[in-house]
Order: C-alpha cells, then structure tokens, then sequence
C-alpha cells in the first residue's frame, strides 16, 4: 500500500507541474498575442499613414477624380463590429488598405 500513496504522490506532483506547463505557456501566448497584434496594426497605419501623403500628392484630372469616388465609396462600405473584435474585420480593413494603396500608387 506504500507504493500507492507514492504514486498518488507523484501523481498530484506531475499534475502540479503540468498545470505550472500550462500556466506558463498561456501567459507566452498572452504575450505573443499582444506582440502580433500590435505589430500588424503598426504596419497597418503606416500604411494608412502612406496612403494619406499619397492622396496629398496626385494632381487633379478627371480619371483620377473617378477613380478616388470609387476609393471613398470602398471606404464607406466598409463594415466592421469592433466591439466584437472579430478577425474578419481586420482581414477587411487589411484588403481595404492594400487595395486603396495600390490605386492611389497607380494615380500617381
């Protein structure tokens, strides 16, 4: 009966230490969570921020007036929830920044 109060012992010990593993690998991921998002929004209003000189440099013509309506239609279309903080969101902000990038680099 010795044999089996140790490996109960032993047994609350690994669990023990499986849950510290556990603990710590939520509190890395936490911090990888935060790491990466902030990065990928940084990025993101860089290139908001590029966008907007961009738009203070294309010189007036009547193509490129059509094709900024277009852009500032695309705008606001755009839908979002952020109260609920849902990926797709930002996967449509993101496709809605690059592809204004790209048209405003081509009217240039």
């Amino acid at each position: 009966m010795a044999a089996r109060k140790t490996g109960k012992r032993e047994s609350a010990g690994q669990s023990q230490s499986l849950q510290s593993a556990v603990a710590l690998e939520a509190r890395r991921l936490r911090t990888m969570l935060r790491e990466v998002s902030q990065r990928f929004a940084g990025d993101l209003e860089s290139e908001i921020v590029e966008a907007l000189e961009m738009v203070d440099e294309i010189a007036d013509g009547p193509q490129k007036k059509v094709e900024l309506q277009t852009i500032l239609d695309d705008m606001r279309a755009l839908e979002v929830k952020p109260r609920k903080g849902r990926i797709r969101d930002l996967k449509r902000i993101d496709k809605l920044v690059r592809e204004m990038t790209r048209r405003l680099e081509d009217l240039l």
